[in-house]
Parts: structure tokens; sequence; C-alpha cells
């Protein structure tokens, strides 16, 4: 037959749901006072390193810069498939964010943690100055729908605490006068 292991000790029975709390992103202040810690190295007892997230953290930090870029971008598409994007919108994403990554590199930019407002408006620059297939410069709706993707995707980055700063945050859409 099989053992089933079941918890027997109190202290594993309160550490188990308290620990997938601050997996979770609890802050660990909150979960010292909700316990009623006096110390908050008696609350850290109940933070539990896992081999899967040491693996993660690992990735993150050995990435190159071409990697980065694309990984960040294949995890942002997951995240709007997820969030039941059309298919169309996912497409968009990548093309303009690829777009938007190859000016990064030619700007010298490797690290999207290093991405600043100046590079974003260099790349509003960029998207004035192009011109479509037939020769006509950029729609500005089409320029105001390309900054909306990056808004999007620094949010996305942002929430997911790979940026300290969201250099999105204030930049404004070119309107037509």
């Amino acid at each position: 037959g099989t053992f089933s292991k079941t918890v027997t000790n109190p202290s594993c029975a309160r550490k188990t749901p308290i620990s997938r709390k601050i997996k979770k992103g609890a802050p660990v202040r909150h979960i010292q006072e909700l316990l009623g810690h006096e110390s908050l190295e008696t609350t850290q007892l109940y933070t539990r390193v896992e081999i899967s997230d040491l693996k993660k953290v690992i990735e993150v930090l050995t990435r190159d810069g071409e990697v980065e870029f694309e990984s960040y971008l294949h995890d942002y598409v997951k995240e709007l498939q997820l969030h039941r994007y059309s298919r169309g919108y996912q497409d968009g994403a990548q093309r303009v964010l690829t777009l938007f990554f190859s000016h990064l590199r030619e700007k010298g930019v490797e690290d999207i943690r290093s991405v600043t407002e100046e590079h974003l408006a260099s790349f509003l620059r960029f998207l004035q100055q192009r011109q479509t297939k037939y020769g006509r410069p950029m729609a500005l709706w089409t320029q105001s729908h390309y900054i909306s993707m990056l808004r999007r995707l620094f949010a996305f980055l942002d929430k997911r605490s790979v940026i300290l700063r969201n250099p999105a945050e204030h930049i404004r859409a070119p309107k037509a006068k």
C-alpha cells in the first residue's frame, strides 16, 4: 500500500499557508504583524526558498541582452494570450516590440532594465520619420498605437518587478494639431 504522510505538527500546519502567502508576494512585515511575532527573524523562518524559484532567479541574472529581449517578449505575448487578447493584437504587439528592441540595440541598449524615457522618445522620433510601404509618413494613430503597446509592455515588466522604474509611465503619444 501507499503510505500517506499527514501533518500532525501544529507548527507545520501554520507554516505552510503562511509560506504560500509570502511566496505570492505578501510583505513579510505584514505577516509578522499577523502572526504577532516581535522579531522579524522569527517570521523569516516561514520563508522557504524553493529550488525552482532559485533557478528562475539565476536564469534572469545570467541572460544576455539578446535573449533577454526575446524572452520578455515571449512572456508578454503569453500574458496577452492568458488575458484572451486577439491573435491579431498579439501579432501586432510582437511586430511593434521586435521593432522597438531592434531600435534599442542600434542605440547600444542590451538590457531592458536600462531603458530610459530618452530611449522611448528616441523611438517616437524614429516612428515620426518612418515611412509606410506606400512612402507616406506613419499615421499619428499608428504611432499612438505603438506607444500604447510600449506602455503596456513596461507596465507588465513593472508589475513583475523586472524593472525598478517604468520609463513609459509618463510618455505621451503624438496627437493631431
